[in-house]
């Protein structure tokens, strides 16, 4: 168990929709957090959420070792690295070889500052977490997946079509983040995230893209793939309340799903945004668009033997959507 109160936690990437999550959660502890944040949504649109109180943010990019050298990283007891250039599935599969180059400059930045020099003369890190992606698992994985069907160190590497640039680079990542000389490093793979603070902007994921869709009168309703396939999505809060369990409870190299036990296929999912908003409109396949995996499900036997809260209470679809959609309204649609 970690005492997080005064403790120096680093969150790179922690502007974005996990990350200010976890922030939240970390001052609520009373740990000492820094923010070191690009400060922009999928590599374009700024960032305005504002910091909680005593929050120190520094606007920075996590792929230039120097700047993160500058910004003390050795001093934090626990780093949290968040950090990414995250996109919808268009975008992954038009731009693969860019969604590599920038995730993996990200890995490498990080490595790098955490192995240079001795961290200029700072040694304090006890604890990394590595946030990387269900995204690593091939189309062929078992159903639910293991961690270990994937193994950071050994292979196979060979992330599903739609995801494969995005996929390796998180993969580079896990490999070299288990291989810095910290007592305890921790990989995380979240399921789809959703929730406060999402990203509504041109290229974003499935339900914020769906609740504009939905909201701005689209009928019928396309349903991307024909809407059969499914998927895990974990309320924000939820996937960050289970970051801060993992850097409490996993002992070193612990790779650990982040996910819930409640597979919805995309129709389903657009059905209860079709509630929350009072809409009705006839539903259509579309095979013309990206489907994805067919069926991606997380297996959640490690979360459980650690656990984490996610596996056992956590924020159900329908309701985490109505308070997705509240807040998408407030912010002004």
């Amino acid at each position: 168990m970690i005492d997080w109160r005064d403790r120096p936690v680093l969150v790179i990437g922690g502007a974005g929709l996990l990350g200010s999550h976890l922030v939240s959660l970390l001052v609520e502890r009373g740990a000492k957090v820094t923010i070191f944040d690009l400060l922009l949504r999928a590599g374009r649109e700024q960032i305005g959420w504002e910091t909680p109180p005593g929050v120190k943010c520094m606007q920075g990019d996590a792929g230039d070792s120097y700047e993160l050298l500058d910004a003390g990283i050795g001093r934090f007891l626990v780093i949290f690295n968040l950090a990414a250039n995250v996109a919808g599935i268009v975008h992954n599969l038009s731009s693969p070889a860019e969604m590599m180059a920038d995730n993996l400059a990200i890995k490498l930045g990080v490595y790098k500052a955490l192995t240079h020099g001795g961290y200029r003369g700072y040694h304090d890190t006890d604890v990394f977490v590595d946030v990387s992606t269900v995204c690593v698992t091939p189309s062929e994985a078992p159903i639910p997946t293991p961690e270990s069907f994937v193994d950071p160190l050994k292979g196979p590497w060979s992330p599903e079509s739609s995801n494969f640039g995005y996929g390796i680079a998180k993969l580079c990542g896990e490999f070299l983040s288990l291989h810095l000389p910290i007592p305890r490093v921790l990989i995380a793979r979240p399921s789809n995230l959703y929730g406060l603070r999402d990203y509504f902007g041109p290229g974003c994921h499935v339900i914020p893209g769906l609740i504009q869709r939905i909201a701005g009168g689209e009928n019928p309703l396309k349903l991307w793939g024909g809407g059969q396939q499914t998927r895990t999505f974990v309320y924000a809060a939820d996937a960050a309340l289970a970051l801060i369990e993992l850097a409490e409870r996993a002992p070193h190299k612990t790779i650990c799903n982040i996910g819930v036990p409640e597979e919805v296929t995309i129709h389903e999912v657009a059905e209860r945004i079709c509630v929350v908003l009072d809409k009705a409109p006839q539903f259509e396949q579309d095979y013309g668009q990206p489907r994805g995996y067919h069926r991606r499900v997380p297996d959640l036997g490690v979360a459980e033997s650690l656990g984490l809260t996610c596996t056992k209470n956590w924020v159900r679809l329908e309701d985490g959507i109505a308070t997705t959609v509240a807040w998408w309204k407030a912010q002004g649609a």
